[in-house]
C-alpha cells in the first residue's frame, strides 16, 4: 500500500480509495502526505476540480484503485479541467411546439462539437452525438460518463421528454471523448 501512496504523491497519480463502513464509500484524488497512521488526499470533482482535502487513518481504508481507465481519465480532466469551463454560446430555435424534440435535434444533427443528453420518458437520461433524426425516431451515438464509445441506439421522439445540449457534463463527456479517439481508443 504504501508503494502506491508513494507513486501517487510523488507522480502525482491518480487513486480510489474504499473505506470500511462510509456512507460516501469512496474517495478519489492524489495523495499530498501520508503517515503510518494517515494519509491526506486531495480530492476531486467529477468534472477535475480540487474539493478540498481527505484526511484518512490508514487502518480505515478498505482498498485503494489505481492504474485503472478512471484513473487515467480523471488525471486528464485534472490537467485540462479549465476546457470545461469554456461554454460556447449555443441558439436554439423552436418553430412549431408539436415538434419541439425534432426542431431541436435537427439543429444537432452530425454535430461532434457538442454531446446532447435526453431523457426518456421522465425517467433515464442518454448523451451522445444525433446521427440522424426524423419525425418518428433519433439515432444517438452514445457516449458515457469517461467519454467511452457505447454504440448506438434508437430511441423515439415521442418518448422524449427533455433534451439538454452542451451542459456541464456533456462538456466533459466531450473532452474525455476527444481525448480517447486522439489516442486511438474510439469507434465512433
Amino acid at each position: 500500500m504504501i508503494d502506491i501512496l508513494e507513486k501517487s504523491k510523488n507522480k502525482k497519480k491518480f487513486i480510489g480509495i474504499w473505506l470500511y463502513n462510509d456512507v460516501d464509500g469512496f474517495w478519489s484524488g492524489i495523495v499530498k502526505d501520508y503517515t503510518e497512521d494517515f494519509i491526506i488526499l486531495q480530492h476531486y470533482t467529477k468534472y477535475g476540480k480540487p474539493d478540498g482535502l481527505l484526511v484518512e487513518k490508514i487502518e480505515n481504508i478498505e482498498s485503494i484503485d489505481f492504474d485503472y481507465d478512471y484513473s487515467r481519465a480523471m488525471e486528464y480532466l485534472i490537467q485540462n479541467s479549465s476546457l470545461i469551463d469554456l461554454d460556447a454560446k449555443i441558439d436554439l430555435k423552436i418553430t412549431n411546439p408539436d415538434t419541439w424534440q425534432k426542431d431541436i435535434l435537427d439543429q444537432q444533427t452530425g454535430r461532434k462539437d457538442r454531446i446532447v443528453r435526453i431523457q426518456v420518458n421522465n425517467d433515464n437520461y442518454y448523451s451522445g452525438f444525433v446521427l440522424s433524426c426524423d419525425d418518428n425516431s433519433l439515432i444517438l451515438a452514445l457516449i458515457g460518463n469517461e467519454g467511452q464509445d457505447e454504440g448506438k441506439s434508437i430511441y423515439k421522439i415521442e418518448d422524449i421528454t427533455s433534451i439538454r445540449v452542451n451542459d456541464i457534463e456533456n462538456r466533459k463527456k466531450l473532452l474525455l471523448y476527444n481525448w480517447r479517439k486522439n489516442s486511438g481508443s474510439s469507434r465512433i
